[in-house]
């Protein structure tokens, strides 16, 4: 079934499944005894995570709940997409939120369908975190300061300004 709404050439948020010549645009609903018919593709299923990913990271941030039917409802994922697709996009929102954020979507113990971003970085120095020598902090303090008077003075600084600030 075609989308409703207006679709523009420019926005890659926007997605539609394609259907192929072959199945004459018959999808299956995922009821019982229908056969489903997957054409999605991996660009199809890229835009998918993507849309998941920024619609996640939007409701956390205003603290709202992160619920599955939304998030099929808003992406579009109940299009003509069976429960098997839609747990293949869930899991690979969840791969990604792990790889990229370094955040786990993880289901509310005591409601099923509801979901919560939980940090999975630890603070201390581990793995990827860079330590400074002091004098490696040192250097980067005084350039910052040099760097930020050479701003401040609209891109440049004369010699006895520098002479001055140090």
């Amino acid at each position: 079934m075609p989308r409703a709404s207006k679709q523009s050439a420019e926005s890659d948020s926007e997605y539609s499944v394609r259907e192929s010549d072959e199945d004459g645009g018959r999808r299956g609903r995922g009821g019982a005894g229908a056969v489903v018919n997957s054409n999605l593709n991996k660009d199809d299923i890229s835009r998918m995570v993507s849309d998941v990913v920024l619609y996640c990271l939007v409701t956390d941030q205003r603290k709202a709940l992160i619920k599955r039917a939304d998030i099929v409802k808003q992406c579009n994922l109940g299009r003509g997409l069976s429960k098997a697709e839609v747990d293949k996009v869930m899991d690979q929102v969840a791969r990604h939120f792990e790889n990229t954020f370094g955040m786990r979507l993880q289901e509310k113990e005591d409601r099923r369908g509801v979901f919560m971003l939980v940090n999975t970085v630890s603070e201390g120095a581990g793995q990827g975190n860079v330590e400074w020598s002091d004098v490696e902090t040192a250097q980067m303090g005084l350039t910052f300061a040099i760097l930020g008077l050479v701003f401040m003075s609209g891109g440049r600084a004369t010699d006895e300004n520098m002479l001055r600030f140090v």
